[in-house]
């Protein structure tokens, strides 16, 4: 499928999809040009003057952009509606192939170059696409081309915005960060080759073509023709019936699924890559509009400035403390970080500063005067800001979530202010925990703990009746809904990891990148899949681009044993005893001592005359595994892995458990993001006796770490590979001392 992760985008893309590079050159080269127009190319002009370009929108936007870009992602001329009525409305262009079963593929809706601020037609966008019936649409205007999915909720954070001018200079090699590079190379030195495929796989002819093909794949039986969907209790799901080839994984083939998963999640990093750079634009426009409102002369800034001025006049001849305590209060009232009430104690000081002797209240009144000001404008901006907030809000909570990344694991794990560097370890990490998620409920399913949604009947009745039935104008979001269907499907088997939101949940795949997905994962057996399989792919992810020179390492399997052998952690005696590990990573040594608690399990119930754990006991193993494995590691990402290494653990007891009909589940096992090695001041208060209240009321992470609570009895056992740092970097680290 792909090639190795560490190779380029354009290269991997090039390799198994030369028609990406057709592409690139079809659309960006002629964009490039200096033939495009008399000034030369498209970014000389867009650099001319607006005048100029005035009413280009037909003769420019129409027939040298948007036309270009539908011929070189595939399409024929009659396949595209141009400016053909439908009713009172007309769109630019509604693009529709006989193969894709919808009435149209997608809407292009184009604006005059003088237009700046295509968001503000993305409502006559959705009403195009929705008469339509379209789940994508795009707006071009020569400056950008910004992409949307139909949402239930209307078209809001675009999926893409791909700014056409710095792409041609790029490559033309005029780009700042092109460093002498030209065309593909350059692209990829700029960063924008992921927006360009993320572009080219959603809207490419092929992508819509070959569709129904992967969904009749998915959801027909092989044997009955085209029109006989497989049955919902998954009966029909056999290598007979299938239409896709079943390869059975286990311990000998396991690099045939790796292999997909490193192919889909190189597209699922494209895909993620283009849409965050649209959340990053769409962020930077509800900064430029936070700072003014329309029509206003002034600045938020500039009157909360003013005011201010105006208010530190009034308190002059009380003391400093006194003045810039309440000048920083009343700004903080003012941006809406404090309640409003507090306007009233400064309020009260300046009055107890200044007698007015007439007229207090009234218009006369200077201070009554400049705090009803304040509060009109503290409403004013309130007002204005949550409107805002709201249109934006997606927008606003992703940048907010890479800020915490970035706080809780960036800083210390790869060590570096490289934005760049930090943002692709994001993407990169989040397209991983997508396909652990699906690849884990394919595994539930291929063992009978689910029902099935992604194959078989459940993915029948999804695309054949739900989806088009109930999610007619919300295709855009109608991955989402899978999802979220089939993880609730899983909450029973362990809930925590399919309920609980981390701040790499911010993504979710386009539909047809879902659809990929799961067609790819489809065409493998995984009832005998190794349990060792989240680690594996943590080590190929390590292994792919972050090796040692970013300070992430993986433990071999076999250093691992080694390391519980040197502690004596085997056999029954270890029944019961606690370990925890401090820098527990993708949990690898947590997930190979969980396989020798088990089986020091199945060793003491055979020494009792039974000849495996019998299924009424198992709930009892799942919750010791569980109460006696701890980990600890300030990578939110690791930590997710970890808890999926220790469900693979224990995934074929609980098959065993709901085979005989006996209730078993697993609660959240206790992986902690935190760093294993800092102290609290609540901590430090407890251990020095002095903290105020009980240590049973610290958060969880802390009584861990302290010993208090459920953990008063602490471990037995301490160990870890943890990763080296700088002797210079030690300055700020505590240790902690654990009883063993």
């Amino acid at each position: 499928m792909f090639e190795e992760n560490k190779m380029t985008v354009t290269n991997k893309l090039h390799q198994t999809h030369p028609s990406f590079e057709s592409f690139l050159t079809a659309f960006v080269g002629e964009l490039a040009s200096d033939h495009f127009s008399t000034d030369g190319c498209l970014a000389s002009y867009l650099a001319t003057p607006d005048l100029n370009r005035s009413g280009d929108e037909a003769n420019t936007i129409d027939l040298k952009i948007t036309t270009c870009l539908l011929s070189a992602l595939g399409y024929a001329s009659r396949e595209i509606d141009y400016n053909d009525q439908k009713g009172a409305s007309r769109p630019d262009y509604v693009v529709k192939i006989a193969e894709y079963p919808r009435p149209a593929c997608f809407i292009v809706e184009d604006k005059s170059s003088t237009t700046r601020n295509l968001r503000l037609h993305r409502l006559e966008l959705q009403g195009y696409m929705t008469q339509a019936k379209a789940s994508r649409g795009m707006l071009i205007n020569g400056h950008v081309i910004v992409v949307y999915d139909q949402l239930e909720g209307g078209l809001q954070t675009p999926a893409i915005e791909l700014p056409l001018a710095d792409t041609v200079r790029a490559w033309r090699a005029e780009h700042l960060l092109a460093v002498g590079k030209t065309g593909l190379a350059a692209l990829d030195e700029c960063g924008m080759t992921s927006m360009l495929a993320a572009l080219w796989r959603r809207f490419r002819r092929e992508s819509f073509a070959g569709l129904q093909m992967l969904i009749d794949d998915l959801t027909l039986q092989s044997a009955h023709g085209n029109n006989v969907a497989h049955r919902t209790d998954g009966k029909t799901w056999i290598p007979s019936l299938c239409r896709i080839e079943i390869v059975k994984i286990d311990g000998d083939n396991a690099n045939l699924l790796m292999e997909a998963i490193q192919g889909l999640i190189t597209e699922l990093e494209d895909d993620a890559d283009a849409q965050l750079a649209a959340v990053e634009a769409d962020y930077q426009s509800y900064l430029a509009a936070a700072a003014k409102i329309p029509a206003e002369t002034s600045t938020l800034q500039q009157q909360e400035d003013s005011l201010a001025a105006d208010a530190l006049q009034l308190m002059t001849g009380t003391d400093q403390q006194t003045r810039e305590y309440d000048h920083g209060l009343l700004r903080k009232v003012m941006r809406g970080e404090v309640l409003a009430a507090e306007l009233a104690v400064i309020e009260r000081r300046i009055y107890n500063l200044r007698a007015i002797k007439k007229g207090k209240g009234t218009s006369k009144d200077p201070i009554h005067v400049l705090f009803s000001r304040v509060r009109t404008f503290t409403h004013k901006r309130s007002r204005y800001l949550s409107k805002l907030q709201s249109r934006h809000q997606a927008s606003i909570q992703t940048v907010h979530q890479i800020a915490t990344w970035q706080e809780k694991a960036a800083s210390l794990e790869f060590q570096t202010s490289d934005a760049a560097m930090l943002r692709r370890e994001f993407l990169a990490q989040t397209a991983y925990l997508i396909i652990i998620h699906i690849l884990l409920v394919r595994i539930m399913e291929d063992k009978k703990l689910v029902n099935r949604m992604f194959t078989s009947g459940g993915v029948a009745l999804w695309f054949c009746q739900v989806e088009a039935h109930y999610l007619e104008h919300a295709m855009g979001r109608s991955a989402e809904f899978l999802l979220d269907l089939a993880y609730a499907s899983a909450q029973h088997i362990y809930a925590h990891f399919f309920s609980q939101q981390s701040v790499l949940d911010w993504y979710t795949p386009e539909r047809n990148a879902l659809i990929r997905v799961l067609h790819a994962l489809a065409g493998f057996d995984l009832r005998s899949i190794n349990r060792d399989i989240i680690c594996t792919v943590y080590n190929q992810y390590v292994e792919g681009q972050h090796k040692h020179e970013r300070g992430m390492y993986f433990t071999p399997p076999d250093v691992v044993s080694i390391m519980l052998d040197r502690i004596g952690y085997k056999g029954t005696d270890i029944i019961g005893k606690r370990m925890i590990d401090l820098s527990c990573g993708s949990g690898g040594l947590l997930a190979q001592a969980a396989t020798r608690l088990v089986d020091a399990y199945r060793d003491y119930w055979k020494a009792q005359g039974q000849p495996n754990i019998a299924p009424a006991q198992i709930q009892g193993v799942l919750d010791e595994v569980r109460r006696c494995l701890h980990g600890i590691d300030f990578n939110p990402f690791a930590c997710a892995l970890a808890e999926a290494s220790l469900l693979m653990q224990v995934i074929d007891l609980l098959t065993v458990a709901h085979a005989a009909g006996a209730q078993a589940t697993v609660e959240r096992f206790h992986i902690s993001n935190s760093d294993g090695l800092s102290l609290s001041d609540d901590m430090l208060a407890s251990q020095a006796g002095t903290l105020p209240f009980s240590g049973d009321d610290l958060p969880a992470d802390d009584q861990l770490k302290a010993g208090l609570g459920q953990w008063r009895n602490k471990f037995d056992f301490v160990v870890g590979n943890p990763p080296c740092v700088k002797t210079t970097e030690n300055d700020t680290i505590g240790f902690l001392k654990f009883s063993v």
